[in-house]
Protein backbone atom coordinates (compact mmCIF):
# COMPACT_ATOMS: atom_id res chain seq x y z
CA UNK A 1 0.00 0.00 0.00
CA UNK A 2 2.97 2.43 1.19
CA UNK A 3 4.70 1.85 -2.05
CA UNK A 4 2.31 2.09 -4.70
CA UNK A 5 1.59 5.76 -2.89
CA UNK A 6 5.46 6.12 -2.87
CA UNK A 7 5.70 5.52 -6.68
CA UNK A 8 2.52 7.93 -7.12
CA UNK A 9 4.44 10.61 -5.01
CA UNK A 10 7.28 10.17 -6.62
CA UNK A 11 5.70 10.72 -10.25
CA UNK A 12 4.30 13.79 -9.36
CA UNK A 13 7.00 15.14 -8.13
CA UNK A 14 9.19 14.51 -11.57
CA UNK A 15 7.04 17.08 -13.10
CA UNK A 16 6.57 19.56 -10.33
CA UNK A 17 2.88 18.33 -9.02
CA UNK A 18 1.02 19.07 -5.79
CA UNK A 19 -1.32 16.70 -4.55
CA UNK A 20 -3.47 15.70 -2.19
CA UNK A 21 -3.04 12.17 -0.61
CA UNK A 22 -5.59 10.34 1.46
CA UNK A 23 -4.30 8.25 4.28
CA UNK A 24 -7.32 6.36 5.08
CA UNK A 25 -6.90 3.05 6.42
CA UNK A 26 -3.01 3.29 6.80
CA UNK A 27 -1.23 2.21 10.15
CA UNK A 28 2.09 3.45 12.01
CA UNK A 29 3.83 1.06 10.35
CA UNK A 30 2.79 1.37 6.63
CA UNK A 31 3.43 5.34 7.42
CA UNK A 32 7.27 4.55 8.16
CA UNK A 33 7.42 2.99 5.08
CA UNK A 34 5.76 6.10 3.27
CA UNK A 35 7.90 7.93 4.87
CA UNK A 36 11.33 6.17 4.28
CA UNK A 37 10.29 4.94 0.71
CA UNK A 38 9.88 8.07 -0.40
CA UNK A 39 9.61 11.22 1.73
CA UNK A 40 13.18 10.36 3.47
CA UNK A 41 15.08 10.98 0.31
CA UNK A 42 15.67 13.70 -2.24
CA UNK A 43 12.99 13.84 -4.54
CA UNK A 44 14.24 15.17 -8.01
CA UNK A 45 11.39 17.61 -8.75
CA UNK A 46 11.13 20.73 -11.92
CA UNK A 47 9.62 22.71 -9.03
CA UNK A 48 9.06 23.04 -5.76
CA UNK A 49 6.08 20.97 -4.43
CA UNK A 50 4.07 20.24 -1.69
CA UNK A 51 2.33 16.91 -0.68
CA UNK A 52 -1.09 17.17 1.23
CA UNK A 53 -2.03 13.95 2.95
CA UNK A 54 -5.42 13.68 4.34
CA UNK A 55 -4.96 12.46 8.21
CA UNK A 56 -8.52 12.51 9.54
CA UNK A 57 -11.55 14.57 10.09
CA UNK A 58 -15.04 15.11 11.58
CA UNK A 59 -17.49 13.23 12.71
CA UNK A 60 -18.13 11.99 9.28
CA UNK A 61 -15.06 10.87 8.23
CA UNK A 62 -13.09 10.07 11.58
CA UNK A 63 -13.49 6.15 11.81
CA UNK A 64 -11.27 5.61 8.52
CA UNK A 65 -8.35 7.10 9.64
CA UNK A 66 -5.76 6.09 12.94
CA UNK A 67 -6.38 8.39 16.22
CA UNK A 68 -2.68 8.67 16.36
CA UNK A 69 -2.02 9.25 12.66
CA UNK A 70 -0.82 12.93 13.65
CA UNK A 71 1.81 11.62 16.18
CA UNK A 72 2.58 8.78 13.53
CA UNK A 73 3.23 10.96 10.46
CA UNK A 74 5.37 13.49 13.01
CA UNK A 75 7.54 11.15 14.37
CA UNK A 76 8.26 9.46 11.09
CA UNK A 77 8.90 12.80 9.21
CA UNK A 78 10.87 14.43 12.53
CA UNK A 79 13.18 11.30 12.43
CA UNK A 80 13.94 11.91 8.45
CA UNK A 81 14.84 15.07 8.97
CA UNK A 82 12.05 17.16 8.34
CA UNK A 83 11.10 19.93 10.75
CA UNK A 84 7.56 21.44 11.90
CA UNK A 85 7.00 24.98 10.45
CA UNK A 86 3.53 26.31 11.08
CA UNK A 87 4.41 28.70 8.55
CA UNK A 88 5.58 26.39 5.63
CA UNK A 89 4.63 26.57 1.97
CA UNK A 90 6.27 25.19 -1.44
CA UNK A 91 9.52 27.73 -1.62
CA UNK A 92 13.11 26.98 -1.82
CA UNK A 93 13.02 28.29 2.27
CA UNK A 94 10.57 25.71 3.66
CA UNK A 95 12.29 22.45 1.98
CA UNK A 96 12.17 19.79 4.51
CA UNK A 97 9.45 21.30 6.39
CA UNK A 98 5.94 20.12 7.57
CA UNK A 99 2.89 21.53 9.06
CA UNK A 100 -0.36 20.06 10.35
CA UNK A 101 -3.88 22.37 9.34
CA UNK A 102 -7.06 21.39 10.21
CA UNK A 103 -9.74 22.53 7.39
CA UNK A 104 -13.15 23.43 9.49
CA UNK A 105 -14.59 24.74 6.52
CA UNK A 106 -14.00 21.12 4.90
CA UNK A 107 -14.10 18.85 8.32
CA UNK A 108 -10.77 17.30 7.17
CA UNK A 109 -7.24 17.62 9.18
CA UNK A 110 -4.19 17.33 6.94
CA UNK A 111 -0.27 17.24 7.00
CA UNK A 112 1.58 19.28 4.60
CA UNK A 113 4.96 17.64 3.60
CA UNK A 114 7.22 20.48 1.47
CA UNK A 115 9.97 18.11 0.81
Amino acid sequence: MASSLCDEIKSNALVGDSEQYDLAGYNQGWINDLVAGCLGETLPAKTYFACKFVIGGGKKTRQKYDEGMLTHISVALRGAGYEEDRGASACKECVGTYKYQHDTDKDLKYVHVFP
